[in-house]
């Protein structure tokens, strides 16, 4: 399959590097940055280089390095990485300006973001974690962003005659606006701005603030988001932005991998290197997992000496082809370590490195449900002294 899009993505990305992309005027190098039109989903283009869609841009630059890379072709991936170098480094020193969050670049007297501080300015990265590809842009100046939308942005009580052009909140919602200026809206900011911002751009800053561990902001961000949605106010299942049951919410799916540290690669024909490293309560966790043709459960407890512990995968609805499990919260020098699944011994191999705990198995190991028992697949790894 994907060998079928491989030559698609390689062009989309080849028009970006060598028409979208900015130029030095004088060396004519690239920059690895973008100022002409960007089309996005504000129903708008935005001009002037900024971090909403220049971090997209790294980061498909990211992926598309780790893709030829996958595909054998070591001299593209090396061609993508370093214009996303040259990228990261003029995209942080263009925006980050004020020593405080990201801003654009004003080129055009139209869409203008400015000074704002957009919830949406670090989507890219968002993508980047959600993808497993890291970080692209300094993290220190991500978290100081971060920090600041939710200190500028933030009511207690939405004022409708604030909101425009739709007005989506009552004085009864707490939450976040799209942007603010601390000198008040431009005449020309871009489309949107103004309203209470969508149940989807909130999963996205709250699943953002969880990947650089700021909890306090990801909570209460969700817990007002579902409070909007709690049933009196408006309907838990239908999250409405441009129209109803709109797709973007559907953000909200990868707080779970965020919350679990859930990373899955199929790096072996037929089976699936796995981590579970959760970043909320990683003492008595549970969470949700999907992945290839199966979704269930994670459920980690470790004592709060971090001496002993237990791991379990449940399988809940079809099957998890595993070949390793990492789980980096697990020390297990000097314990007993044992790994069953559905009640049985499993063969296995185990290693301990800097990431933690990694077990291998030898032929690969199902994890699914038992049809004639009527029964979840359970693989528990149990650390014990």
């Amino acid at each position: 399959w994907f060998n079928s899009v491989w030559p698609g993505v390689q062009g989309i990305l080849a028009r970006w590097m060598n028409v979208k992309d900015d130029t030095n005027p004088t060396t004519k190098q690239h920059l690895g940055t973008v100022s002409g039109p960007q089309p996005n989903t504000y129903d708008c283009a935005i001009y002037g280089v900024n971090t909403f869609i220049g971090g997209l841009y790294l980061c498909a630059l990211r992926a598309g390095e780790a893709m030829a890379n996958l595909q054998g072709n070591t001299d593209l991936a090396q061609q993508y990485s370093a214009r996303f170098t040259v990228g990261t480094a003029n995209l942080d020193k263009a925006c980050y300006t004020n020593g405080k969050w990201y801003t654009q670049v004003v080129t055009e007297q139209k869409e203008v973001l400015s000074d704002c501080t957009f919830i949406d300015c670090l989507l890219g990265q968002w993508w980047s974690y959600a993808l497993n590809l890291g970080e692209i842009l300094p993290k220190e100046h991500c978290v100081s962003t971060c920090n600041y939308i939710m200190e500028n942005n933030h009511v207690t009580s939405f004022d409708p005659a604030l909101q425009y052009p739709r007005k989506f909140c009552t004085e009864s919602d707490s939450g976040l606006f799209v942007g603010r200026w601390k000198e008040g809206t431009p005449q020309n900011a871009m489309l949107y701005t103004s309203e209470a911002a969508w149940s989807g751009l909130e999963h996205e800053f709250a699943g953002l603030c969880i990947y650089q561990g700021q909890l306090g902001i990801a909570v209460q961000v969700l817990e007002e988001t579902r409070q909007k949605h709690d049933g009196w106010r408006r309907s838990p299942w239908n999250e409405v932005e441009c129209g109803d049951h709109y797709s973007r919410p559907m953000s909200a799916f990868q707080l779970f991998d965020a919350a679990s540290g859930f990373v899955w690669e199929m790096v072996h024909e037929g089976g699936l290197d796995i981590t579970f490293d959760p970043r909320i309560d990683k003492h008595t966790f549970r969470g949700f997992f999907s992945a290839q043709k199966g979704w269930g459960q994670y459920i980690q407890t470790i004592d709060e000496t971090n001496i002993t512990g237990t791991a379990e995968v449940e399988v809940m609805f079809g099957a998890l082809p595993i070949t390793v499990l990492y789980l980096p919260a697990f020390d297990t020098f000097g314990k007993t370590v044992s790994v069953t699944l559905n009640g049985r011994s499993v063969k296995h191999t185990m290693t301990q490195g800097p990431h933690g705990l990694a077990v291998s198995f030898l032929n690969r190991v199902a994890v699914e449900i038992d049809g004639s028992a009527h029964s979840f697949g359970r693989l528990v790894v149990k650390v014990s002294e």
